[in-house]
């Protein structure tokens, strides 16, 4: 028997704002357009759905219910203009961390054939999307967790004809961002133009707000030391070795490491003597979110 899609989503839709769900609504459209393979538009124009696809759609909602992330539950996740596959052992790109895709492609707008760096570049969502969208560009992404490596993997794999199309490059590399410059990127000293960079820096004293990001996520991805800054000394050294004279280093951080942190990201790229017009930029909640610095010049390796 035939069970009508209002009645379906408007049940699933109580239990997931029950269960402390704020996108309730959009979560279970998302859930049943999973089970019966279409997409939002064409939800609407579907009447019912069979007692087997109810049966299915009611257990993704009993996992969602439990703070299982939607996009462990669908198997993908949106980045930008890509879909990426994404699942237990690496962490889901967030809409924040597309502000600093677009940070460098601003940057190297005008520049022949970049080359880019990506630390720790986890599903190499950032790394997919800069190649795809700067022609002609050499990226390169490093990651040091092997989960999280095989599913920036499959990224690649899953566009590499898109990636191929526009002329450009990519390169995964799997190792730690400290000491990085010595070891997987040595050959890339002086001739970078941009790094970008997401690491871990959530202080590990600090439990996140949402059950899905502490339950599910890897920790190796949020966690990043005492006071959440373990990664940011390692980023600075490999883009004061890897950058060309002039090149940009973006940084992600967490809303309270910006500026008037403790600590502060904009502050370790100033003290790093490394840096110049170092600015600290704010996410779409007009929070401090990632930081950018240009190399001196006239610095000498």
């Amino acid at each position: 028997m035939a069970v009508a899609i209002r009645d379906a989503l408007g049940a699933a839709t109580v239990q997931l704002s029950e269960s402390g769900i704020e996108s309730a609504r959009v979560d279970s459209e998302l859930l049943l357009c999973h089970v019966l393979d279409c997409d939002r538009t064409q939800l609407f124009i579907l009447d019912s759905i069979s007692e087997d696809q109810l049966e299915e759609f009611i257990q993704f909602v009993a996992f969602r219910s439990a703070r299982v992330p939607l996009q462990h539950l669908t198997g993908k996740a949106a980045f930008r203009r890509i879909e990426i596959a994404v699942g237990p052992g690496v962490l889901i790109p967030r809409p924040e961390t597309e502000l600093l895709v677009d940070k460098a492609i601003d940057f190297v707008r005008d520049v022949s054939e970049p080359v880019i760096v990506d630390l720790c570049s986890g599903s190499a969502a950032m790394s997919v999307s800069l190649a795809m969208e700067i022609v002609c560009s050499e990226v390169h992404a490093l990651e040091f967790v092997e989960e999280a490596f095989a599913w920036g993997q499959q990224t690649v794999r899953d566009h590499a004809a898109e990636i191929a199309m526009v002329g450009s490059t990519i390169s995964l590399h799997r190792g730690d961002v400290r000491g990085c410059e010595e070891r997987e990127l040595k050959s890339l000293a002086g001739k970078v133009d941009v790094i970008v960079a997401n690491p871990p820096y959530i202080p590990s004293g600090a439990i996140p707000r949402d059950p899905e990001v502490f339950q599910y996520e890897p920790h190796e991805a949020l966690f990043g030391g005492e006071d959440g800054m373990d990664f940011v000394g390692a980023i600075v050294s490999a883009a004061k070795v890897l950058l060309k004279p002039g090149g940009l280093v973006v940084i992600e951080h967490g809303d309270n490491q910006g500026e008037d942190g403790q600590p502060s990201v904009p502050r370790v790229l100033r003290e790093s003597g490394v840096f110049a017009s170092v600015r600290d930029h704010n996410d779409l909640a007009g929070r401090p979110r990632f930081t950018t610095g240009v190399r001196h010049a006239d610095l000498q390796l």
